[in-house]
């Protein structure tokens, strides 16, 4: 922020670098000195950060898929190779004359491959023994067989929605949605009305847990 623009700072930097002029980030990740980025409507930039100057540039053009709702973006490594670009449908209940009291629901996930040499979207509606986990914080595909609490082929949720602030004291968008048949399964029982900070998801250093356990 300001709107959803980006700033990286690197080991002994006294400052926030600012990455100017876009806007409409909605999430990140990084790997071997690039900065991948995409914004709401589906472009992805990269920002060479291991040089003195900061290069960028653009692997997929804005995304026409316009019928899909209210989206959420994601970008995140696949763990057997290549980027996967996410998208998340979202869909308001409640009185749209009183937006505090409008809540957003998850209602479907789209994921694709991106194929940067032809810069286009494979989409995919498996994750062959892993799964997904979207939220305000770092995007995550995580295998099933490292992980055996998980169930494979799903993607867990956490609310991420920009206006928190405004509509504190309603319902958060927690739960984990089926991938096979787009069904949606809740997370804990009874709902939690998680509302203030934002959940996020908390990721535990795994080698270090299993020094520990040894």
């Amino acid at each position: 922020m300001p709107f959803g623009q980006l700033s990286f700072a690197r080991v002994g930097d006294e400052k926030w670098t600012w990455l100017p002029p876009h806007t409409d980030y909605f999430d990140c990740t990084y790997k071997d000195g690039l900065l991948y980025a995409v914004t709401l409507m589906g472009e992805i930039h990269t920002f060479d950060l291991s040089g003195p100057a900061v290069t960028m540039n653009t692997i997929m053009g804005v995304d026409d898929d316009d019928d899909f709702g209210i989206q959420g973006a994601y970008i995140l490594q696949a763990p057997w190779g290549g980027l996967l670009l996410v998208w998340r449908l979202k869909v308001y209940s409640g009185n749209p004359d009183d937006i505090s009291a409008l809540t957003l629901h998850t209602k479907g996930i789209k994921i694709h491959e991106v194929d940067v040499a032809a810069k286009k979207l494979v989409e995919i509606d498996c994750l062959h023994g892993h799964v997904l986990f979207l939220g305000h914080n770092q995007s995550l595909c995580l295998s099933t067989k490292e992980c055996p609490a998980l169930k494979e082929n799903r993607v867990y949720f956490t609310d991420d929605n920009e206006y928190i602030t405004v509509h504190k004291d309603n319902r958060r968008d927690i739960g984990v949605l089926r991938l096979d048949n787009n069904s949606w399964e809740s997370l804990v029982f009874p709902q939690l009305w998680s509302n203030w900070p934002a959940p996020v998801w908390i990721t535990p250093n795994l080698t270090m847990m299993k020094l520990l356990l040894n």
